[in-house]
């Protein structure tokens, strides 16, 4: 269980007495002090691999999960000793939606670090039929569009940051989700239950209703409530990937803005930021479109149709990459006016999201709606350099959707990438190739001539 505290805590013992008798006492400081985190997991589709994100610092030595040791846990090292590192965990038992898992990292220097989830396997593209939250499109509309059958998480029906903004109390909705939550989980134990957040959010919302579920729908909404119009889409991923850091352990949803108030998202919009949210380490990307017209959701907006489409197509052919995807960093490079997204998929390679920052969306602080549409620059020739992590030992790079390739040359334990044709984003897949391979040994044989 967790026990969340009001402010700072008094220095005391909390003592448990579970069910057979025995007696549990933890010391309870005025504040936590520093360590180790697990700031993300993930579970494949079939339920036999753990996905863990650790904090800043070396490798753990040893992984456990339900209190038994897991011997082939594979390390994954970053390119650099200051960065998050990754960790695969075969299960023995694979989980299934709603089990209990806990998993333990322990490090050299005897720090630990845990985490505590009701799992949830793979990852999900879904759309709730207009405001029955519960109840998936009609089969023939998922075909069409290419949803997912089930919507994996029930949302509790709770907008607990903005009902809390506008009663200007933090956690005046905590006793209602919690009730609405208990009364889910005694009908449907073996289903899943997520915390909505919209636009409303203050400091602490995260700590107060995260633990309260087990999984959060996150609605960052920027398009219209972003501080900066014109680049509301570096505000909308900078959010995400601060939304999962946290309520980590738990899953999250992203849900893109779906309102219409005199602009509306764009197709090339949406699909950009949708691969920024799995990138991130969203596992749910959910479509609240149909809350607008059950029979024409994305009425005038032809774009936006067809991208749904197009990323559904893409997402399908990637899932068994995605299910196994750990966030593992992203910089700017603003010299070439790009940002890029790094993802580990698990041990088998490293998927990279490009994104071109050189663009015009029509927005501008004082202009609602758009001046014209979303125009990115197209670039002939993007070159960048890429520090690879240690495992990865990379010897080609493809377009992950199309497959076309991307030249990489590597130098002094480098890779300068370069693309062709570079228009809104990217995404670009290196493989982990085996020491066996030919080709790489040939590579190292000629870097290191």
């Amino acid at each position: 269980f967790m026990a969340n505290f009001i402010g700072l805590t008094k220095p005391h013992s909390l003592d448990v007495r579970i069910a057979d008798g025995e007696a549990v006492r933890h010391q309870i400081l005025r504040r936590a002090p520093g360590c180790r985190s697990i700031t993300y997991l993930g579970f494949a589709g079939d339920g036999r691999t753990a996905l863990v994100r650790h904090s800043n610092g070396g490798p753990p030595c040893c992984a456990s999960v339900n209190g038994e040791a897991v011997a082939d846990a594979r390390m994954l090292s970053p390119s650099n000793a200051g960065l998050p590192g990754g960790v695969v965990i075969p299960l023995a038992r694979p989980v299934k939606k709603g089990d209990p898992v806990f998993v333990e990292l322990s490090f050299p220097d005897g720090s630990r670090a845990s985490a505590f989830v009701r799992a949830m396997p793979g990852v999900y593209s879904v759309a709730p039929f207009g405001n029955h939250d519960d109840e998936p499109l009609p089969a023939d509309v998922r075909r069409r569009f290419g949803f997912d059958d089930v919507l994996a998480v029930h949302r509790l029906p709770h907008d607990v940051a903005c009902d809390d903004t506008r009663t200007k109390e933090h956690g005046a909705s905590a006793a209602a989700c919690l009730a609405s939550r208990k009364a889910y989980f005694s009908a449907h134990p073996d289903e899943l239950s997520g915390v909505d957040f919209c636009t409303g959010l203050y400091t602490g919302v995260w700590s107060i209703y995260a633990p309260m579920a087990d999984a959060v729908f996150s609605k960052p909404y920027r398009l219209h409530w972003g501080q900066v119009p014109a680049r509301f889409m570096e505000e909308e991923d900078a959010m995400v990937g601060a939304v999962v850091g946290r309520v980590a352990p738990r899953p999250v949803a992203w849900v893109p803005e779906r309102f219409r108030r005199m602009v509306e998202l764009e197709g090339r919009e949406f699909e950009q930021l949708a691969w920024c949210a799995l990138l991130r380490g969203v596992r749910i990307v959910r479509c609240h479109h149909w809350k607008n017209d059950l029979s024409r959701p994305f009425d005038g907006n032809p774009g936006l149709e067809e991208a749904w489409i197009r990323f559904n197509a893409g997402f399908r052919r990637m899932r068994p990459r995605l299910e196994r995807l750990i966030p593992a960093r992203s910089w700017t490079d603003r010299g070439a006016r790009l940002a890029v997204l790094e993802g580990w998929c698990a041990d088998d390679g490293v998927l990279l999201l490009v994104r071109n920052l050189d663009y015009d969306n029509g927005l501008t602080m004082l202009s609602r709606p758009r001046a014209h549409a979303f125009a990115p620059a197209r670039r002939e020739v993007v070159t960048f350099d890429y520090a690879p992590p240690k495992w990865l030992r990379p010897c080609a790079a493809v377009d992950a959707l199309d497959g076309s390739p991307v030249v990489s040359t590597p130098s002094l334990g480098r890779l300068s990438l370069r693309i062709d044709g570079l228009g809104d984003f990217r995404l670009v897949w290196m493989p982990r190739r085996p020491r066996s391979d030919g080709l790489c040994e040939k590579t190292e044989k000629e870097q290191r001539q």
